[in-house]
């Protein structure tokens, strides 16, 4: 069997060469030209940066789709042709071919960013680029960082000690058996990368490019992940946040239905010769198909007056379709335009949760908030006590970013069950049950014999 898929084959994959073990892909001609001068310098970041936007990752199923099949943040139509089955049931295995596609792409975008990494500049124009020349390093670096945090989230477990075992965190492109590190080791991996990135990073607030504020925001997440919460806080502090980041009711609105950057920190630009099918996630728009429904639980969690509400659903007979990304332009990509991978919203929330599971509930929280319900359309909210601001806020976040792949990575790491309750019947999953946690695919399992399966899906 030929095991196409694996870390160890993704060389074979990029190059068409065959890779035995510990060989070092040298094509010194290959390089030369790939990376000759400036011009092809940018030509190679920017592939690295399509391989972000790939399908499979934040263009499309990792960043719109798994993190809210996995909960109860959709029911299944009538209509559903068996599209992700296994992740809404939970009866996902180590063949299943999203997770495959997943694991896969985002290896082959840590080779990319490797690739540039391990470049030596041109001298032939270094010194009438060099500020971009070492800018686009540390894009790399920034990546490389974000993709292995992810996969650390997806397919670890969480909490995790000293002993837990993370991913492999490839930081050249020396092939070999890789074999799983921990994840304490997997973090450090991805705190050093995001430090020896940002002095160099663009310091603008274009959200087409990984910038320092993007850095600064993955660094606060993953300090938060180690339950470092003063300092996730204070490297948050580093990003100009303001109300005007919440944007008003019709830019809001925009946002979702045109190419708008109004409010966004990282975004993933597609256009119609990409064919985009992101948004076909939860509808086919070809075939008139709604594959999934949203629960009215979480249609009705927003109020009448809600901005949101007639933005993200549609009511059709007795159930709601998703309509969150059908606003993109184009025959072919109703909802792919541009993907909003990150939201300066993302940023305040993360402070308030911080904030407040520090202790620290200032009137500066509940202010911040009002403004951000104001402009929603939804009533203000008043303090009552820790516990309670605590529970409204996570209620909002999930309403903030629902079908936008978040809610389900929220519920791993605060350690809470899934409900669904469909019906006369209820699903449930958990809390820290093993299906929080990915299996290794079984192509990386069959053709690395180093690697470790995830307790629960041994067999």
């Amino acid at each position: 069997m030929k095991y196409i898929l694996s870390i160890l084959s993704i060389f074979t994959l990029i190059t068409g060469c065959t890779l035995s073990l510990d060989y070092q892909p040298r094509d010194a001609f290959g390089e030369q030209m790939a990376f000759k001068d400036y011009a092809s310098w940018e030509v190679m970041v920017r592939g690295c940066y399509s391989s972000l936007g790939d399908e499979a990752l934040y263009g499309g199923f990792l960043s719109m789709g798994i993190g809210d099949l996995l909960t109860d943040n959709v029911e299944a139509s009538p209509q559903n042709n068996g599209e992700y089955q296994q992740i809404y049931h939970w009866t996902f295995h180590a063949m299943n071919p999203q997770l495959t596609a997943i694991w896969e792409k985002a290896y082959h975008t840590v080779y990319l960013a490797n690739t540039i990494i391990d470049q030596s500049f041109p001298t032939n124009d270094y010194e009438n680029h060099k500020e971009r020349y070492e800018q686009m390093k540390a894009e790399a670096k920034l990546i490389r960082s974000m993709v292995h945090f992810d996969l650390i989230r997806l397919f670890s477990s969480y909490p995790f000690d000293e002993n837990s075992m993370g991913v492999p965190y490839i930081k050249q492109r020396v092939f070999s058996l890789y074999q799983r590190e921990t994840i304490v080791s997997n973090l450090s991996n991805c705190i050093d990368d995001i430090n020896e990135a940002l002095p160099l990073l663009d310091k603008s607030t274009s959200p087409t490019t990984a910038n320092q504020r993007v850095a600064y925001y993955l660094l606060a997440k993953i300090y938060e992940y180690q339950d470092q919460k003063d300092k996730a806080i204070n490297t948050l502090l580093h990003i100009d946040l303001n109300s005007s980041d919440w944007i008003d009711q019709s830019k809001y609105r925009d946002s979702w239905t045109s190419y708008t950057s109004e409010g966004v920190l990282f975004e993933i630009i597609k256009t119609d010769k990409d064919n985009p099918q992101n948004a076909w996630i939860y509808y086919d728009t070809r075939n008139q198909r709604p594959k999934w429904y949203a629960p009215s639980t979480v249609v009705n969690s927003y109020g009448d007056s809600d901005v949101r509400k007639n933005l993200f659903f549609r009511k059709v007979g007795s159930n709601y379709e998703i309509t969150k990304y059908m606003g993109q332009p184009g025959a072919d990509m109703p909802n792919g335009g541009t993907v909003k991978l990150l939201r300066m919203a993302e940023v305040h929330f993360l402070l308030w949760f911080l904030q407040i599971d520090n202790g620290d509930v200032t009137t500066s929280v509940v202010e911040d908030l009002n403004v951000y319900l104001k402009q929603r359309g939804e009533s203000p909210y008043t303090f009552v006590d820790r516990s309670s601001l605590l529970d409204f806020i996570e209620k909002e976040y999930r309403k903030e970013f629902v079908y936008e792949s978040k809610h389900f990575f929220r519920l791993k790491i605060r350690q809470q069950k899934i409900v669904r309750l469909i019906s006369t019947q209820t699903m449930l999953l958990p809390a820290n049950d093993h299906r929080f946690t990915m299996p290794i695919p079984s192509v990386e399992m069959n053709a690395n014999k180093k690697m470790k399966q995830n307790d629960g899906y041994e067999s």
